[in-house]
């Protein structure tokens, strides 16, 4: 649910809710068995609830925990929810349009065939308002297995009622209270405690606790024998450990001690508010795998604190480079999903929405007409496809190939065959033809001429209400996809890609890189007759916002593209009269360190007048280069005064926070190949080693790789975790990251006071926090890349 909350805060990125799905339609049909609701005390008595077979992970909240249960409010319903006196309590300021605008709502259970459901819970408000609990799927059709309304008062009041399944097994159910009435008067508290749903013939399975992730933190794939190499040993609660330094020393596979030194005191990281200190162990260069680094300074008689294992070893990164980019077949729409492509037949499925192919305009897009939208990238962990996000994405890819013919890298997907895609061995790169595959849909959303707006471009497409998790990619007809309007901000996102696009691909394709360069100059001067067509945070039903109201970095980046490419005094004209000439921004919007995402492409357009050789002029070039320095000398002295290493500052951690460490990571990429100065390649090789374990929570952010990687994304077809007849996610997947706004109810509930980079659930249903972008996994593949080929 991408709403205007969430995009006032300048945070890079793509989201979507599985939540909004889960109530976005209306109860399905319900076949309650023998309800009843009763006033405590009263008569008749319900029939007894049997002991034992509580499917809750949680029936009370005395310990000011509320997880498994999440709370709810869609717009325009208002309020908020918290643990009081031992009970869950909302209070509730403005209801929505319907019922089910605020819930409550537990999820991770199954309710089984023919067996019989007790259902008990105590509820109380503070003037008379009806709620709603339900027993049901949690998404499409939305059947309910048992529901039942009760008017609650004052007086604390307990109600209860039986059911038996009638239909197949429900692995993805939940019980749900709806708390929207509008008839109540408003403001309205409403609570609720002892909650049961118990099914005599289920014995819980205990799950295994996840184990503490260890005090001191590495790397989690390991690091090159002639890179920096270094960690952060976690002290917190062990304040007489945080001032001196201590012995440490590197273990080898076999036991073999093979390095020794002291750590380095710290203090409290400002980033996670823990007392940390760090080791530097970059002068040892010997090779190999299951090394551990230990530190002997935990207290007379006890046992060293350990590491993850971890290599040191050449072409350490060459696997992750090729996952990562991989992910964007494995997320490609209009296109069957088979082997050998798949590599993995629990990821193949059919061609995702293929109906995309005549895609009508939305009721209030301002057209009337279809286009055929189909392929592209699908964004994010929903199914819908944005330029604005494509832009970046797609710029991404496009730099990393033309800078490592600038620089001579040799870097996965540079080679034609490296990704095994369906375009393998056709004569073009395969990081160009999986760049073409998101270019060739963002070209179909460019308006054609003849009708209004010709050469503006659609902001996105996506479906009219959110889809649940495990939904596969398919057309639903209850919820049918179309058109939203145009927008400056897309329009010059082609305008800037396809112009780059149109002198990468001359020498590979002729025909389709004139095509590329016609579209750029149509899209450039519809931006420069329509300078300022958003769209608002309030166009999120269905699909995120990706609202833009300051177009202007978006316009110097478009004319950089086209003059690097065109030469054309114009576009040289439209930089340098910018403000954003030789002035990339070291902070964002709300002061937070990133020099670029989806919102913010200035730094774009500095990066490819600072790589060309043909058409900038050398004083030029180099102006921008060091332009580029100049930021990246900030990211530098921000990562050295960082108890964890990142090019980052402060506690505030927004949505997509890894996105920030990533992009801060490519522009020290930049400066070090500019410069060759070595404190930028540290800079750059700590970004990843943060992105890879060297963090607060001890998490590889990144599925498939590392000894605690990302699991549980929220996906809608990589969903194993909310459906078992989904699959689970495929490697080389990079989480958002830690949110410190806990912008979704599963954050919300399990927050006891987190702070910053600790602030991260790898749970499916932690959107805010574990969605999967196109942007970021380009951003990882770029990275990496660069590590790869400059190690």
């Amino acid at each position: 649910m991408r709403i205007d909350a969430y995009r006032s805060l300048g945070m890079a990125l793509p989201l979507s809710v599985a939540v909004c799905a889960a109530c976005a339609a209306g109860p399905g049909t319900a076949r309650p068995v023998n309800n009843s609701a009763v006033l405590l005390g009263s008569t008749p008595q319900p029939e007894a609830m049997p002991e034992g077979g509580d499917l809750l992970g949680r029936s009370t909240f005395t310990d000011g925990r509320s997880l498994p249960w999440m709370p709810l409010f869609i717009e325009p319903a208002k309020g908020g929810s918290e643990v009081k006196d031992g009970a869950y309590c909302f209070q509730i300021e403005r209801p929505g349009e319907h019922l089910w605008d605020i819930q409550f709502r537990h999820r991770e259970m199954t309710i089984v065939k023919d067996h019989s459901y007790w259902v008990r819970y105590s509820a109380w408000s503070s003037s008379p308002v009806t709620i709603r609990a339900k027993v049901g799927m949690s998404g499409a059709p939305y059947t309910e297995y048992w529901g039942m309304a009760s008017t609650l008062g004052p007086e604390r009041q307990e109600f209860s009622g039986k059911f038996k399944m009638w239909v197949k097994d429900d692995p993805t159910a939940e019980f749900a209270f709806h708390l929207s009435d509008p008839k109540a008067r408003y403001p309205v508290t409403v609570c609720l405690d002892d909650l049961h749903l118990v099914d005599p013939e289920y014995t819980a399975q205990s799950k295994a606790k996840q184990p503490a992730p260890p005090p001191v933190r590495v790397n989690q794939i390991g690091y090159f024998p002639t890179g920096p190499k270094r960690a952060t040993w976690v002290v917190e609660g062990r304040e007489e450990l945080a001032r001196r330094a201590v012995p440490y020393e590197l273990v080898a596979a076999d036991g073999t001690v093979v390095h020794r030194g002291v750590t380095e005191p710290f203090g409290r990281d400002p980033t996670s508010g823990l007392l940390v200190q760090r080791i530097d162990f970059t002068s040892y260069s010997g090779s190999g795998t299951g090394y551990r680094l230990q530190v002997r300074g935990a207290g007379a008689g006890k046992d060293p604190d350990v590491s993850d294992e971890f290599a040191i070893q050449e072409d350490l990164l060459k696997p992750l480079s090729r996952d990562a980019f991989r992910f964007f077949y494995l997320m490609r729409s209009g296109i069957a999903l088979e082997q050998p492509y798949v590599e993995d037949p629990t990821w193949a499925r059919a061609a995702g929405h293929p109906t995309d192919a005549k895609v009508p305009c939305a009721p209030d897009a301002g057209c009337s007409y279809t286009l055929d939208a189909s392929g592209g990238w699908y964004d994010a962990g929903d199914y819908g496809k944005y330029v604005v996000n494509g832009g970046i994405s797609v710029w991404l890819l496009l730099d990393l190939w033309e800078a490592s013919q600038r620089f001579g890298w040799d870097i996965v997907g540079a080679h034609d065959g490296d990704l095994n895609i369906p375009e393998s061995h056709n004569g073009t790169p395969d990081l160009l033809d999986e760049a073409r595959w998101e270019l060739e849909w963002m070209l179909k959303m460019q308006v054609p001429e003849g009708r209004p707006n010709a050469g503006l471009v659609h902001h996105k497409l996506h479906d009219v209400q959110w889809t649940a998790l495990g939904t596969l990619p398919v057309l639903d007809p209850r919820n049918p996809r179309e058109l939203r309007p145009v927008s400056t901000a897309a329009t010059l996102n082609l305008a800037a890609t396809a112009a780059q696009a149109a002198r990468i691909f001359a020498r590979f394709d002729p025909e389709f890189s004139r095509r590329c360069l016609a579209a750029a100059r149509r899209a450039y001067q519809a931006a420069q007759a329509h300078p300022q067509l958003v769209i608002t945070a309030a166009d999120n039903g269905g699909g995120g916002a990706y609202e833009d109201s300051r177009i202007s970095d978006e316009r110097f980046w478009a004319a950089a593209e086209l003059y690097v490419t065109t030469g054309a005094p114009e576009y040289r004209n439209a930089v340098t009269k910018s403000r954003f000439w030789l002035k990339p921004r070291a902070y964002s919007e709300g002061e937070l360190p990133q020099a670029m995402d989806w919102r913010n492409t200035d730094a774009l357009g500095t990066l490819s007048l600072s790589l060309d050789e043909q058409r900038v002029a050398a004083k030029d070039r180099e102006a921008n280069r060091h332009a580029i320095v100049v930021v990246a000398e900030e990211y530098a002295r921000l990562s050295k005064a960082d108890g964890f290493g990142q090019p980052y500052a402060g506690t505030h951690y927004p949505w997509g926070s890894n996105s920030f460490m990533l992009n801060n990571g490519i522009v020290l990429a930049f400066a070090h190949a500019f410069t060759h100065e070595r404190r930028f390649l540290d800079g750059a090789v700590a970004s990843l080693d943060y992105i890879l374990g060297r963090n607060a929570v001890g998490k590889s952010y990144v599925s498939g790789y590392g000894t605690r990687p990302l699991k549980n994304p929220h996906h809608r077809f990589w969903a194993h975790a909310a459906n078992p007849e989904f699959p689970s996610v495929p490697p080389g997947v990079v989480a958002g990251g830690p949110n410190s706004d806990l912008q979704d109810p599963y954050s919300k509930g399990g927050n006891l006071g987190c702070i910053g980079q600790t602030c991260y659930f790898d749970h499916v249903e932690a959107y805010s926090a574990n969605e999967v972008a196109i942007n970021w996994n380009a951003e990882l593949g770029w990275l990496v890349a660069y590590l790869e080929a400059a190690m």
